[in-house]
């Protein structure tokens, strides 16, 4: 219908994917990052200057890829969820989450 009286237009809703190859790169991102500074860390570098000459910490490398590694496994209707108390206060009204 070219109009709709009194209302606006419908909007349909994409809902997001998360699909299996995806989590797979995420799962190589999080081994490369774990491996990069589990190798730094083993050659008893703990921090070091990176090509913009800021500090750049092996602890850090290795928490990014065990933060990645989670959130690989992680469902994606907890992450709508999360993102949807963030987005909108309809949860504290008594409303269901979608």
């Amino acid at each position: 219908m070219p109009f709709h009286l009194g209302t606006h237009k419908p909007i349909s809703v994409k809902r997001a994917s998360f699909a299996l190859r995806h989590r797979f790169l995420l799962v190589l991102f999080a081994a490369m990052f774990l491996a990069l500074g589990g190798l730094r860390l083993s050659r008893g570098t703990l921090f070091a200057p990176n090509w913009h000459f800021q500090v750049d910490f092996s602890g850090a490398w290795i928490a990014t890829g065990v933060m990645l590694l989670v959130l690989s496994f992680v469902p994606l209707s907890w992450i709508e969820k999360a993102a949807y108390r963030l987005v909108s206060s309809g949860h504290r009204r008594g409303k269901r989450l979608p």
